[in-house]
């Protein structure tokens, strides 16, 4: 349940972020770059990538 409620914090992120952007709170060009970047960190940071495998071992 864990994987589940970090993921909805995530898409809440993404969906605040667009939101901001629909109504002028950030502009256009930090919209479409938090739009391109969040899935992305949001995938890894669910999925477990995110962390360094070096890390890991010690």
């Amino acid at each position: 349940m864990n994987s589940y409620r970090n993921a909805l914090c995530w898409a809440a992120a993404i969906i605040g972020v667009a939101l901001a952007g629909m109504f002028d709170v950030i502009d256009q060009a930090s919209t479409t770059t938090l739009l391109i970047a969040l899935p992305v960190a949001g995938w890894m940071a669910v999925s477990g990538r995110g962390s360094c495998p070096l890390a890991k071992k010690g």
